[in-house]
């Protein structure tokens, strides 16, 4: 049974009022707001939070371990340069690579100033092929061609580049 907080009477279910004094009780629509029931952590809690703590640490070691493939680096690296998007393209290269176009007497400005006028001057649209690897079991290094298609269906030109696993990471080592 429930008794009245503010005399002690035993109430009945449901009863709206005490009949001693008069005090309305929560079933007639009163709440205590100035009490604060304290949160306690519970068994259920911790094994939740435990829980979650294992799925973000699962996701992020998964995710700091995935190797991404090199044609997907390919592509974001050409579409990069098309974008004159330098710092980005920039991520995706080795130093010997910067060095070898500076040998050439060309630089990554250049390159996408060439990607630009292909791709959005011309509306010509790239398609990376497969790459071939080295060593199929265990890759180093792989070739990979980018082709421009034009509205019309013509080849523009191709460009083939070496790409060099770097650790979990694939990145641009030069031209062929």
């Amino acid at each position: 049974m429930l008794k009245c907080k503010k005399c002690g009477a035993e109430l009945a279910e449901g009863q709206r009022a005490c009949l001693e004094c008069g005090e309305v009780t929560a079933a007639g629509g009163k709440f205590d707001y100035g009490e604060e029931k304290r949160f306690e952590l519970t068994r259920n809690h911790i094994i939740a939070a435990i829980g979650i703590v294992l799925v973000i640490i699962i996701v992020l070691v998964a995710r700091g371990l995935q190797t991404v493939p090199p044609e997907k680096v390919a592509s974001e690296w050409f579409d990069a340069l098309s974008q004159r998007q330098l710092r980005r393209a920039k991520n995706y290269v080795t130093p010997k690579f910067e060095q070898d176009l500076a040998s050439k007497m060309m630089d990554l400005r250049a390159m996408s100033d060439e990607c630009y006028n292909d791709v959005v001057s011309n509306n010509a649209k790239f398609k990376v092929s497969r790459p071939s690897f080295d060593n199929p079991s265990n890759p180093k290094t792989a070739n990979i061609t980018i082709s421009l298609i034009y509205p019309s269906g013509e080849l523009g030109r191709t460009i083939t580049i070496k790409m060099l696993k770097e650790g979990r990471r694939w990145r641009v080592d030069g031209l062929m």
